[in-house]
Parts: C-alpha cells; sequence; structure tokens
C-alpha cells in the first residue's frame, strides 16, 4: 500500500451526542448536524456509543464521514480564520 498525506480542508465538528430518531448528530459547539438517513445503517447506529470521541467530517461534495478523534487531530489543525465551506 502507498502512504498518503492529506491537504484537504474540510469542516469537521467533535461528536458529544446523537439524536437517531430526528437524524442528527449534536456537536460540542451545539450544532445539530442532519446527517442522511442512508448513513444510519445498523453498522452506525451501534457504534453510537464507541462514536463519541468522533468527529463528524464534511467533504467539499457533501461527502460525511466520521473520524477519531485522536486520528483526526493527529492529521488536521484548525485553520487561524474559519472557513465558511469546505474547499480544498
Amino acid at each position: 500500500m502507498q502512504a498518503y498525506k492529506c491537504h484537504k480542508v474540510v469542516l469537521a465538528a467533535k461528536i458529544v451526542d446523537y439524536d437517531i430518531a430526528n437524524g442528527r448528530v449534536i456537536t460540542g459547539s451545539g450544532w445539530h448536524i442532519p446527517v442522511p438517513k442512508e448513513r444510519w445503517s445498523d453498522d452506525y447506529i451501534n457504534f453510537t456509543d464507541t462514536r463519541k470521541n468522533f468527529y463528524i467530517v464534511i467533504y467539499r461534495d457533501g461527502y460525511i464521514s466520521f473520524s477519531p478523534a485522536s486520528e483526526f487531530e493527529d492529521g488536521y489543525s484548525p485553520l487561524k480564520q474559519p472557513e465558511t465551506n469546505a474547499k480544498g
């Protein structure tokens, strides 16, 4: 396998809770981020308790990903000026 270094700008927030009934992730900054229904598969629902130490990551094309906090924080640094959209 080839090694890669990330160079994308993404929108992300640390997850503190889930509102599966309404299809939302709740972040530490109080944002309630809607997550498409197809992302709430049995696998995601089963992992919600362990994913509280995760970041929700939104890419430029709108793709939503979940990343363990330690891995995310090791690979990304906050920008000095907050971005209003994920371009990279």
